[in-house]
């Protein structure tokens, strides 16, 4: 007795047997290039989608994330200049977990803001945008000290930059977070405000303000101390 299937065969093969050779070869090719289409689609469909985790990443930060992501058994990819790319959907939950963990010790977004071409915005966000990476870079080259964990960067310039004014010059204050037990010595405050005065145009030392963790304004004490000569 024949089933369903075989009587389903039969029938299949019946209709090829009345179509001529050009409409057999058309059905053929129309057959492969559904099939081909469709194994694209999900070819496409599987592809990971790869966006950046951090950039400018030095050897040492970049090895701790590597073990994190190692450790969460997440795909990443490295690329030039200590970039680090994983699964665009695991971006925020990837860096919010390295956060609590102190990696990258640099925090804050810095030049890689700028390694994707934004056609067709405008003076302002361009602006906004430099100082944003000038002040992630900062925060950066400052969590290097030894006795700092962390830091933040926020750099306040006047709208309008011909002025003159003492009422509007540009200003910046500086956030550590310090080690345990740790203490950041007068040198290595004035070091901070000269850095940060000197990658920002027409800031001056005396203006740079650094305060800790703990609450303690560090550059009150060095006011009058040589400071003033780094201005």
């Amino acid at each position: 007795m024949n089933g369903p299937f075989s009587q389903l065969g039969d029938q299949l093969g019946g209709i090829w047997k009345q179509l001529g050779v050009n409409q057999r070869v058309s059905l053929v090719l129309a057959t492969l290039i559904v099939v081909g289409g469709l194994a694209g689609m999900m070819l496409w469909s599987s592809r990971v989608n790869y966006a950046l985790l951090y950039g400018r990443l030095d050897d040492a930060e970049a090895a701790k994330v590597i073990v994190v992501l190692n450790e969460s058994k997440t795909p990443y990819r490295t690329g030039a200049n200590g970039s680090i790319l994983v699964p665009a959907d695991k971006v925020h939950t990837l860096r919010m977990q390295l956060a609590s963990r102190g990696i990258p010790r640099g925090e804050g977004v810095g030049f890689e803001i700028f390694d994707k071409p934004n056609f067709g915005i405008s003076d302002f966000v361009q602006r906004a945008n430099y100082s944003r990476a000038v002040q992630g870079e900062l925060a950066r080259t400052i969590s290097q000290l030894d006795e700092i964990e962390g830091a933040r960067v926020m750099i306040v310039m006047p709208e309008n930059r011909l002025l003159t004014d003492n009422t509007r010059r540009a200003t910046a204050s500086v956030f550590v977070k310090l080690k345990p037990h740790a203490q950041l010595p007068a040198s290595a405050v004035n070091s901070i405000r000269f850095l940060v005065a000197n990658a920002v145009e027409g800031l001056q030392a005396n203006f740079v303000s650094v305060v800790d963790n703990h609450g303690n304004v560090l550059s009150e004490n060095n006011e009058n101390d040589s400071i003033g000569g780094l201005s």
